[in-house]
């Protein structure tokens, strides 16, 4: 029988890391705004990963095949049952297990036809705020950079997060160089017995306990290491290359508390296929079919949410180069939290534009961080169809 676990409880975020990372030493306060922010909030806000699908995937090859099109929109590739009763592409063979624990939109109107991602997540920014409220006291905001021949990463500056990058000396992702300033461990011990002095109030508490994470990943503690040391024990499920090791790693962060989890799969050339389509679908989608299967079956075993998407879609006519070229239809799937599971929302024509029920680039992030129960000040166009309740 599976168990079913729910990540700590959150005790730390991103700006409050990078505030006692600088002043831990010191023993300085942490702004009180942010202390009573942090005392507040529920314990079941879930993790987020977000599966970037650099390069812009094409939803024709994926969730939304144009079966009854004629053959110059439907493209070379088959389709197959989903078990949430739709067809999807030939190569998605895993994600079809898993379908009917997802909510699918296909009538995602990404409103651009550029390799940017601001439009739906607003920025390096704005994704370090939200990774802010959905951290529950792991590194908040990790960043899984896929090799790739691209590094602009959709406007997606990684070194706003936590970036990890593949080392190919060790075929595998290795943590990031942290500098440690050698008397920090005795300035750390030497507060330590000032605070035994202090009150036992709960900004107090909340205060040590940020610290504390701060000191754990500037002395190489667990919450460092040991997503790493993890993720090495789920190869086998996830996959032994690239892709599979990103998912597995990002599944360990999350299941460790982190907040949002960003892996940006542009791998080699990524999905940006202009040309050759079919040939390229059979390289990148095995690994990413398997990969994205087993973090939705993650999701529901160990509370944290999944958000698969891309920048936006492709040309629903194949071009002379057997590829398809830029397009504003793209797609979102959701898993875990409060998603819908089963539910596939809107249609496409025959000519793959959007036929019922658009859904706009700028409510993708509203909808997921509602998933994952965030309480946010934020407008209200949620795609309510593909949330529990």
């Amino acid at each position: 029988m599976e168990t079913f676990s729910s990540p700590p409880a959150r005790t730390v975020n991103r700006r409050t890391f990078l505030k006692v990372s600088t002043l831990a030493g010191l023993g300085l306060a942490i702004d009180p705004t942010i202390q009573r922010s942090l005392a507040a909030t529920r314990e079941d806000i879930k993790p987020l990963i977000i599966f970037m699908q650099g390069g812009a995937q094409s939803p024709y090859e994926f969730v939304s095949p144009l079966t009854d099109s004629p053959s110059e929109f439907c493209g070379p590739c088959s389709t197959i049952n989903a078990t949430n009763g739709i067809r999807i592409g030939e190569h998605w063979k895993e994600f079809a297990k898993v379908a009917k624990d997802t909510a699918v939109i296909r009538s995602l109107d990404a409103q651009n036809n550029e390799h940017k991602s601001k439009h739906l997540f607003g920025g390096s920014n704005e994704l370090c705020k939200q990774a802010e409220q959905l951290a529950h006291g792991g590194i908040p905001h990790p960043f899984i950079a896929l090799p790739s021949n691209f590094k602009d990463f959709t406007g997606l500056d990684p070194n706003a997060g936590f970036k990890i990058e593949w080392n190919d000396k060790e075929k595998r992702y290795t943590p990031p160089p942290i500098e440690l300033d050698p008397h920090l461990s005795k300035r750390m011990d030497l507060l330590r017995d000032l605070e035994s002095w202090t009150s036992e109030s709960k900004p107090v508490k909340l205060m040590e306990k940020n610290r504390e994470l701060a000191a754990s990943l500037l002395l190489g503690g667990d919450k460092l290491h040991a997503p790493f040391k993890n993720a090495e024990k789920q190869t086998e499920r996830y996959g032994d290359n690239e892709i599979g090791r990103a998912a597995a790693l990002a599944a360990e962060f999350a299941k460790s508390g982190a907040g949002v989890t960003f892996i940006y799969n542009e791998f080699q050339q990524g999905w940006d296929m202009h040309n050759d389509l079919q040939a390229r679908m059979n390289q990148l989608a095995p690994p990413t079919d398997r990969a994205l299967a087993e973090l939705i079956r993650d999701a529901r075993r160990h509370g944290f949410v999944v958000l698969c998407t891309t920048e936006h879609g492709r040309t629903p006519r194949m071009n002379s180069g057997a590829g398809r070229d830029h397009h504003n239809v793209g797609y979102m799937i959701g898993a875990g939290g409060g998603f819908a599971e089963g539910m596939v929302h809107g249609s496409l024509d025959k000519q793959g534009d959007i036929k019922t029920l658009p859904v706009k680039a700028d409510q993708v992030m509203p909808t997921t961080l509602k998933a994952c129960g965030v309480d946010l000040p934020i407008p209200n166009n949620t795609v309510k169809e593909i949330l529990k309740g």
